[in-house]
C-alpha cells in the first residue's frame, strides 16, 4: 500500500475538518478567523465556484502557517494543477479513477479520494487506497455501514463527510475506523432561512426553518401543474397571508410536487413561486424523489406513495428509478383515495352498493347523479373529489364491502407498482401518505401476499424530509 502522500498524517493532526463551499468574497476572512478562534487549524475549500478557488489563494497567502488548506471536489487534472500552483495541504475528491489516482501520486500532495459502497472500497483498494473520504456519510448507511466496512476491510480508515454535525460527530470518532470527520457545522456564518414544501394533489405542507433551526408548519391547498397554472398558484399562497408574511425573506425554497416530472411542468411550479418569492433560490422536484429520500435508510429500497394518488420509485442513493409511469386518476392511481372514491361512486351509480350503505351516502351526499357527473367531468379537480370520499369510506371501515375494496386495491397495486421492480423480494419497500397509513392492516396483508419485505408506513413525509435537509443539504 502506498501512503497516498501521508494523508493519513493530515488527518491524524486535524479531527474535525471543516468544509465550506464559499459564495461571497466578504466571507473568506471572517470564517478562517472564527475558525481559529475555536483552535481548528484546517480548512477543506470545495472547488466548485470561481469564488471557492480566489478563497484557497487567499487562505494560502494571508493564512497559509497557521492553518492547514485543503480543496475539495478535485475531479480531473486541472483540479490537481490548481492544487499544486497554490501549494495546498491536501486535496479530496468525491470518486477516483485510475488516472486521477495517478495525478494524485504525482503530485505529492496528501489526496483522499472518496467512496459510498463496499464495491468503490474495494476498487480503490485495487488501486493501493486505504485511507478514504466516505460520502455522503448519512445518505449512505451511516454509522452501520462504517462498522460493516470495519468488518470487511481492518487496514482501511475514513473520514466521513456528508450529513456529519454537532449532535452526531462524536459518534463518527468513535468507531475504530474512523481517523477524522468532516462537515460545515463548525463554520459560523449567517445561515439560510429555507422553506421545504411537500404537495400531493389535496393538500401542501410548507416547513419554514428560520436562521435558528425554528420550525414554523403551514398548511394550503395541493399545487399539480397539471391542474394548476402559475397564476392559480401564485393566488392561492398570496391568500393565505400568515403564511405569505412569514416566508417572504426565505433564501432557498425546496418544493416537492405531485405532477412535476418533467421540466415543462416544473416550470408552471417554479413560475408561481417566483412571482411570490422572486430573491429566492427555488428548487422544484417530483414528489417520488421527496418519497425516496425521507425513507431513504442508507441502503437500496422501493419506495411507494399512497395518498389521493399513487406512484412509486426504486431508490440506491444516488439514482431514482420508476418501472412504470403513473398515469394518474382517470387511468390508474391503483390503490389510492381517488382510486378508491372512483369506485364508490361507480358501485352507487350502478346500484350496487350494499344497502346500509347507500342510504348513509344519499343521507350525507343527496342522490343526485347529476352533482356526481357535474363534479367528475364538467369541475377541475375531479381527483380530489373523488379522494374525498374516503372518509365516508373509512367510517364504515369495518364493512365487508369496504375491506373487501381495500384490500382488492392494495393488492392491485403492489401487483403493478412494487411487483415490477426486480428487486423487490430483496429490498424493503417504504409507504408513505394517508391512505397506507390508515389502511395499514390491508396494506401489511397484501405486502405479505406478494412476498414483499416491508419498510417503514410513515403518513406525513415531510418531517422526515426535512431532517433530510438540515442533517444533508444545508450541512454540508
Amino acid at each position: 500500500m502506498n501512503n497516498q502522500n501521508n494523508i493519513r498524517s493530515v488527518l491524524n493532526n486535524h479531527k474535525i475538518i471543516p468544509v465550506v463551499t464559499f459564495t461571497n468574497k466578504e466571507d473568506i476572512q471572517p470564517i478562517v478567523e472564527s475558525l481559529l478562534d475555536q483552535q481548528i487549524k484546517c480548512i477543506e475549500v470545495t472547488l466548485r465556484n470561481s469564488i471557492s478557488r480566489d478563497a484557497v489563494e487567499v487562505i494560502k497567502n494571508i493564512y497559509g502557517d497557521k492553518i492547514a488548506v485543503g480543496v475539495g471536489t478535485v475531479l480531473n487534472k486541472s483540479d490537481v494543477l490548481f492544487s499544486q500552483e497554490n501549494n495546498v495541504d491536501f486535496m479530496v475528491s468525491p470518486g477516483a479513477t485510475k488516472n486521477l489516482i495517478n495525478e494524485f501520486e504525482n503530485s505529492k500532495i496528501p489526496y483522499l479520494p472518496g467512496v459510498s459502497t463496499v464495491n468503490n472500497v474495494m476498487e480503490l483498494l485495487e488501486m493501493d487506497c486505504n485511507t478514504l473520504k466516505f460520502f455522503p456519510a448519512l445518505l449512505s448507511g451511516g454509522v452501520n455501514m462504517l462498522k460493516q466496512f470495519n468488518n470487511l476491510f481492518k487496514d482501511v480508515k475514513f473520514c466521513p463527510t456528508g450529513g456529519i454535525n454537532e449532535f452526531n460527530y462524536n459518534e463518527f470518532l468513535s468507531l475504530p475506523n474512523v481517523v477524522s470527520v468532516g462537515g460545515s457545522w463548525v463554520i459560523k456564518k449567517n445561515k439560510n432561512m429555507i422553506l421545504i414544501a411537500e404537495s400531493g394533489s389535496t393538500k401542501t405542507d410548507w416547513v419554514l426553518v428560520n436562521d435558528q433551526n425554528k420550525i414554523t408548519i403551514f398548511k394550503t391547498m395541493g399545487f399539480n401543474p397539471f391542474f394548476h397554472s402559475s397564476k392559480f398558484i401564485a393566488e392561492k399562497i398570496q391568500e393565505n397571508q400568515e403564511f405569505y408574511q412569514a416566508s417572504k425573506n426565505v433564501d432557498k425554497l425546496y418544493f416537492y410536487g405531485a405532477g412535476c416530472s418533467s421540466l415543462e411542468m416544473n416550470n408552471i411550479v417554479i413560475s408561481g413561486l417566483k412571482s411570490i418569492f422572486p430573491n429566492t433560490e427555488i428548487s422544484v422536484d417530483h414528489d417520488l424523489l421527496a418519497c425516496a429520500l425521507s425513507t431513504y435508510q442508507g441502503e437500496p429500497a422501493i419506495s411507494c406513495i399512497l395518498g389521493t394518488g399513487s406512484n412509486s420509485c426504486y431508490y440506491d442513493g444516488q439514482t431514482l428509478r420508476e418501472e412504470v409511469p403513473a398515469i394518474a386518476y382517470v387511468l390508474g392511481d391503483e390503490g389510492s383515495g381517488s382510486f378508491y372514491g372512483k369506485k364508490l361512486l361507480r358501485d352507487y351509480l350502478y346500484n350496487q352498493l350494499p344497502e346500509s350503505i347507500k342510504v348513509d351516502f344519499e343521507d350525507q351526499f343527496g342522490s343526485a347523479k347529476s352533482e356526481i357527473f357535474e363534479s367528475v367531468y364538467m369541475k377541475p379537480h375531479a381527483n380530489v373529489y373523488l379522494a374525498s370520499f374516503m372518509k365516508f369510506l373509512n367510517r364504515h371501515y369495518h364493512h365487508e364491502y369496504v375491506i373487501e375494496m381495500i384490500q382488492n386495491g392494495m393488492n392491485e397495486f403492489i401487483k403493478i407498482h412494487v411487483c415490477c421492480y426486480p428487486e423487490y423480494k430483496s429490498v424493503k419497500t417504504h409507504f408513505i401518505g394517508s391512505i397506507s397509513k390508515i389502511f395499514e392492516r390491508e396494506l401489511i396483508g397484501a405486502a405479505a401476499n406478494h412476498g414483499v419485505i416491508l419498510g417503514d408506513i410513515i403518513q406525513k413525509p415531510v418531517d422526515n424530509l426535512v431532517n433530510y435537509h438540515l442533517n444533508y443539504i444545508e450541512a454540508t
